[in-house]
């Protein structure tokens, strides 16, 4: 019996009809997508089920790819009204919520996503406005890995980022000033956009080394413009150690570079920089190994 035969999915069930999978509590992975097309997706160990809510006027044209071993979809007038009320009947039910992908964010969403649950795993945000992501921030906490697509740069716009995270990603950046990236204490860290300059590499690959900064660095990817090697005064050496350089070529970098430079913070730890120009733009990447 799958999730959804369960809990009968049927928005005109009982909640007598989900007794069975209450009692059988298994460790299903929760994801929604909040989106136009707003979905729940359920994984288990070995299987993956997802039940969409699609508007009335895509459905004729919409070809909806099967990334899932299970889809079920219902066409709605109100796709995340829909989504809601279904989602609020069987709340408690399918446990917490691991992650949460949201393309449509704003004091609706946030709050109802509040009454579900104080925090959540994983979160992603795409082309949200500032406000709607600043509101969230302040009324969700996320606990592991943050991902924020901000529509466009504000570089008057300031935001309290969590230090608990592990990973941080940002896009549009520009409000990322040098005092707010020196305090990150996360593991992962990728900000497009930022407004950084050689400089303030330079200082930071220093406090790295002196061990007053980033102590649980694993890996950093800023993208800016301006930089430049030849301005760094610091002990390094180069290295063409292919499984070095090979680890640029992946996520998070992307990057492709033959060589790169290492250096060594006071306690033995190494790192390498690696740094591609793409379009006029600087992609620095921090690997620590």
């Amino acid at each position: 019996m799958t999730p959804f035969e369960s809990i009968n999915l049927s928005l005109t069930s009982s909640r007598a009809k989900i007794a069975f999978f209450s009692e059988n509590k298994p460790g299903f992975q929760v994801t929604l997508d909040l989106t136009a097309e707003p979905s729940i997706t359920i994984k288990g160990n070995e299987m993956k089920w997802t039940y969409s809510w699609l508007p009335r006027h895509f459905y004729q044209t919409k070809e909806t790819k099967i990334t899932c071993d299970y889809l079920i979809y219902e066409i709605s007038e109100n796709p995340m009204q829909d989504f809601m009320i279904w989602y609020n009947r069987v709340n408690g039910i399918l446990g917490s919520i691991n992650k949460a992908n949201i393309s449509i964010l704003n004091t609706t969403i946030t709050n109802w996503l509040r009454s579900q649950q104080e925090s959540i795993e994983e979160v992603s945000i795409f082309e949200s406005c500032h406000q709607d992501v600043q509101y969230f921030s302040k009324n969700i906490k996320v606990l592991l890995s943050l991902n924020i697509f901000m529509n466009y740069n504000d570089k008057q716009f300031r935001m309290e980022i969590p230090d608990e995270l592990t990973h941080l990603t940002i896009r549009n950046a520009s409000f990322i000033k040098f005092e707010q990236f020196m305090s990150m204490k996360h593991q992962e860290i990728i900000i497009y956009g930022c407004d950084l300059t050689n400089l303030d590499i330079y200082v930071f690959l220093k406090s790295w080394m002196a061990c007053e900064s980033h102590l649980g660095l694993k890996t950093l990817k800023i993208t800016f413009y301006g930089f430049s090697t030849m301005d760094m005064d610091l002990p390094y050496q180069w290295t063409t150690d292919p499984n070095i350089i090979k680890q640029f070529t992946s996520n998070p970098f992307n990057i492709n570079i033959t060589k790169g430079f290492n250096i060594k913070r006071c306690d033995g730890k190494m790192a390498t920089l690696g740094a591609e120009r793409i379009n006029g733009k600087w992609h620095i990447c921090f690997l620590v190994h």
